[in-house]
């Protein structure tokens, strides 16, 4: 079972693609945003509750690395949440869960998915 999501505006676009496998969720997660590197990568992660925490990894610089994302779920959209992170051997991780604030005019909208 999957679903996609999609945020696009003239400058910018975040395209996320989920796969349920029981309670885990894989998927591909990309950003195109002005003024920044393209990053695509992959996702691992579950639901806790309304919000998508997963593992992101992605090559930057030429480089693997490593980042905790966190999405929230509304009605037929997903928000990203931002908060403090620090990094750990290699992984950045937010600090504080409780602290993450989400972006609700970048919406990430239930779009159909391509192959």
């Amino acid at each position: 079972d999957s679903a996609c999501y999609r945020y696009a505006s003239p400058d910018d676009t975040i395209s996320l693609k989920l796969v349920y496998v029981g309670e885990a969720i894989n998927g591909t997660l990309i950003y195109k945003l002005k003024e920044k590197d393209k990053n695509m990568g992959t996702l691992q992660g579950k639901m806790r509750g309304d919000l998508l925490l997963a593992d992101y990894t992605f090559m930057s610089e030429g480089m693997t690395s490593v980042r905790q994302i966190a999405f929230k779920k509304q009605a037929d959209y997903f928000v990203e949440g931002y908060a403090d992170v620090e990094t750990i051997d290699g992984k950045t991780s937010f600090k504080n869960l409780d602290s993450l604030k989400f972006i609700d005019k970048i919406k990430l909208m239930a779009v159909e998915c391509k192959n």
